[in-house]
């Protein structure tokens, strides 16, 4: 699991924290990214970027009304930190695709996930490519 951090306050260096174990020990690692607003670039700017439970409280207050939505916890959003990430779970669409008949409900609950990986860090060709 990792964690991507904002050094200092000027709001220009970036970092990701990541745990590192070995058979010994275990540690924790910062690797600090380029200085800037976008030092990753198929992610957005890192400023627009929230957390959920801002997004969710925003989302509710404009609806004004008590009703509990039915919203499904899914923890399966891996972040793309790494260009060959994206190419791994493109060539897992692949595969499923090559065993289609076996394999649907999984190459449709996998393209899904990649989707809205790609919508929640506007990565629209992604998107694009997929259609």
């Amino acid at each position: 699991m990792i964690a991507l951090c904002e050094i200092g306050i000027t709001r220009q260096w970036y970092g990701i924290l990541q745990s590192v174990t070995d058979k010994k020990k275990s540690n924790l690692m910062l690797f600090t990214l380029y200085p800037g607003t976008n030092p990753v670039p198929w992610l957005s700017n890192l400023h627009s970027f929230s957390l959920s439970s801002e997004i969710m409280s925003a989302e509710n207050s404009a609806k004004n009304n008590n009703n509990k939505s039915n919203l499904k916890k899914n923890s399966n959003l891996n972040p793309w930190l790494q260009p060959q990430s994206v190419l791994n779970d493109v060539q897992k669409i692949l595969r499923f695709i090559k065993k289609l008949p076996d394999r649907y409900d999984q190459l449709l609950s996998e393209i899904n996930r990649i989707q809205r990986a790609a919508m929640a860090l506007k990565f629209f060709q992604l998107i694009d490519s997929l259609i």
